[in-house]
């Protein structure tokens, strides 16, 4: 959804919660912990410029920015 969105300024705030959900995916499924942050960072970033508005929602990633990153609970494939 993404890459589907409006590249400009005015529409980077929509672009945050999609963000935001992405990193919570990544996270939860243990892939790319990297990448997990540095978008709920974009998000945060981009929530950020109307503090007011967003608090709710900066308040979730700032949360979720804190917690420790929980350990991958994809099983590891068995082998034969």
């Amino acid at each position: 959804s993404l890459a589907l969105m409006s590249p400009d300024a005015a529409h980077d705030q929509q672009r945050a919660g999609p963000r935001f959900l992405l990193a919570r995916a990544l996270r939860m499924t243990g892939r790319d912990p990297e990448r997990a942050r540095a978008l709920a960072e974009e998000a945060r970033a981009s929530w950020g410029h109307w503090p007011g508005y967003y608090k709710v929602d900066l308040e979730a990633v700032d949360a979720w920015l804190a917690a420790p990153a929980a350990p991958s609970s994809t099983p590891s494939p068995k082998r034969r």
